[in-house]
C-alpha cells in the first residue's frame, strides 16, 4: 500500500496514536489524562519501535467487609450475614458470590457470612459500584451502628439495617468497609440479704415491660427473655425500660415490696 503520509499539508510531521479497540475483561492503562497510547512520530525511512509497554488492567478489584462491635475496643463479629449487588437504576443488579474462593455474579440473592475473623474477602471482584446490606446479626447484637468505607468518617446507620454504597470501578482497586453493631443491652441483678454477700440461692425474679397498674404493680405482657432468672445471672433484652419482680423468696428472707425499674 506504500509508506505512511506522515506529514500535513504544511510539511509538519503528525503525530499518531494507539487506541485499543476490543479489551475483554482488561481496561487500557492509558497515560494520566489521556484516551490513547502516544504521541508517535513516525519515521519515514525506517520502522518505528514503540519501546514503552501497552499495558492493560484487569477489570477486577479486591474488597474487605470487616465486622465488628461497636466498642472502644472493637471485637470481631463472626457469622454476620450480608448481600453485596451491583448497583443498578432498577435495584436489578446481580449479586455477589463466592466460588472458588474467589467473587463470582449471579442473578440469584446470595447471602454471605463473616468468618472467625469477623471478614468476608471478595478477591477477583468485577468492577463497578455495589451495594452492601448486612442481612442478619448474631444473638447479643442490634441492627444499630456505623458504617465506614476505607479511611473515611463512620456514618450512623438510619434504617432497619445497616448498609453501604461502594465505588469500585477503578481496576486493581482495594476497599474496606467496616460495619460496626451496637451490642444488646444486658442486664446483671445482684441481691443482698442483710449484708450475706451476692451468692444467695432460692431467689427468682421476672422482667416485665414498663407497664403499671393503679398499685404501681407490673402488668403484662410480661418480656420474652426467659420466665424467670436467678440471683447474678446476666439476661441480655432489648433496648428499653422494664420493672423487675422478686417471683420466689428463700425461707427466712423477707419479699421486698418495692419493684425496682432497669
Amino acid at each position: 500500500t506504500g509508506p505512511l503520509d506522515i506529514y500535513d499539508e504544511k510539511g509538519e510531521l503528525i503525530n499518531y496514536y494507539i487506541v485499543e479497540t476490543s479489551t475483554g475483561a482488561y481496561t487500557p492503562a492509558y497515560p494520566e489524562g489521556q484516551n490513547a497510547w502516544g504521541p508517535y512520530t513516525l519515521d519515514f525511512d525506517d520502522v518505528t519501535t514503540v519501546s514503552a509497554p501497552l499495558i492493560n488492567n484487569l477489570q477486577q478489584t479486591t474488597l474487605t467487609i470487616t465486622k465488628t462491635d461497636n466498642t472502644d475496643e472493637p471485637a470481631p463479629i463472626a457469622d454476620a450475614k450480608f448481600t453485596v449487588q451491583q448497583k443498578t437504576a432498577d435495584g436489578t443488579g446481580k449479586y455477589v458470590q463466592i466460588v472458588d474462593d474467589k467473587a463470582a455474579l449471579t442473578e440469584n440473592r446470595t447471602e454471605l457470612e463473616t468468618n472467625d475473623k469477623g471478614q468476608i474477602v471478595l478477591t477477583g471482584l468485577p468492577t463497578g459500584e455495589y451495594i452492601f446490606t448486612e442481612e442478619s446479626v448474631p444473638d447479643g447484637y442490634l441492627a444499630t451502628g456505623t458504617v465506614q468505607v476505607g479511611e473515611g468518617e463512620a456514618v450512623s446507620g438510619t434504617g432497619a439495617a445497616l448498609t453501604a454504597g461502594v465505588d469500585l470501578s477503578t481496576p486493581l482497586s482495594t476497599q474496606t468497609v467496616t460495619f460496626r453493631n451496637d451490642k444488646q443491652p444486658q442486664l446483671t441483678l445482684t441481691k443482698t440479704v442483710g449484708g450475706q454477700g451476692t451468692s444467695l440461692t432460692g431467689f427468682q425474679f421476672q422482667l416485665y415491660t414498663a407497664n403499671v397498674d393503679a398499685d404501681g404493680k407490673p402488668t403484662g405482657p410480661k418480656a420474652a427473655y426467659g420466665s424467670t432468672f436467678a440471683n447474678g445471672q446476666t439476661v441480655t433484652v432489648e433496648a428499653g425500660w422494664y420493672y423487675i419482680e422478686e417471683t420466689a423468696t428463700p425461707a427466712g428472707a423477707i419479699a421486698p415490696a418495692i419493684v425496682h425499674t432497669a
